[in-house]
């Protein structure tokens, strides 16, 4: 098998362990950002208000996209570096940010803060997990808040501690993920709760930076042992089993009690 291959055939086996044992309603979405674009991706062939956007287009097809693709978002545009932004692209990311600054959502002095990729970027190509032809930099979940529990569990189990979430970007999420960052929690900003059908207000998005981060979701999610504990606390005096001899994990009336 060569290494495109071998590539698809390692996306599709963490895609489908992941849809499976999370039960997610959106596939996995994966996010590359290669130098050249691929010869067998199709170049988007539409226009989107932001980028965002892109990431709900992913969930059912492959595309590249380039700087131009991106021209209705400056914010976009100046998160994720891209090459060869209009001339009037400053003014433009300017004018964003002073209306959100207006708005008391983003403050002048948090500017600074937002994620941007260090290296300029050429081609952003966007796909689901399952079908995606290259090595993805960042995978995104969009998940719910009893699929988050088991993501940050696992997660936290492969950093032997280290928590998942606590630092979340509200600008471009998958943007934050490129530099070296952990896999986090991203609650989107209020311009992908406005644009994206899958931000709903129980639904967050959930990234997994660099290559690196698969080994995260292979040796952790599709795991039926970090699923089982977060189903065995209940609130006091509900059952889960009716038969006795089960040793069930509800709790008893004194609160919270797992399974032993």
């Amino acid at each position: 098998m060569n290494e495109k291959g071998e590539s698809m055939s390692n996306n599709a086996k963490v895609a489908a362990d992941l849809r499976s044992f999370l039960q997610l309603s959106l596939p996995p979405v994966a996010v590359s950002f290669p130098d050249v674009a691929p010869d067998n991706v199709p170049h988007f062939d539409g226009v989107v208000p932001a980028g965002c956007s892109f990431w709900q287009q992913a969930a059912s097809r492959t595309f590249v996209t380039s700087t131009q693709d991106h021209a209705l978002c400056s914010i976009g545009v100046h998160t994720h570096h891209m090459a060869d932004p209009g001339p009037s692209h400053p003014s433009e990311l300017a004018d964003a940010l002073q209306a959100m600054s207006g708005l008391d959502y983003v403050r002048a002095e948090e500017v600074a803060a937002i994620p941007v990729i260090t290296r300029e970027i050429k081609y952003v190509v966007y796909g689901p997990l399952a079908q995606f032809p290259l090595d993805p930099h960042v995978i995104l979940l969009f998940a719910d808040a009893g699929q988050g529990l088991i993501i940050s569990e696992a997660v936290a189990r492969v950093r032997q501690g280290g928590a998942a979430g606590a630092g979340t970007a509200r600008l471009r999420g998958d943007s934050a993920g490129v530099n070296g960052g952990s896999s986090a929690l991203s609650l989107g900003c209020c311009g992908a709760r406005a644009y994206l059908d899958a931000s709903s207000d129980g639904i967050a998005m959930w990234r997994f930076p660099e290559i690196s981060s698969r080994n995260i979701v292979r040796r952790s999610i599709p795991s039926r042992a970090l699923i089982k504990p977060s189903r065995c606390f209940t609130r006091a005096g509900v059952k889960i089993s009716k038969r006795e001899s089960s040793r069930p994990c509800a709790s008893r009336s004194n609160g919270f009690r797992p399974k032993v």
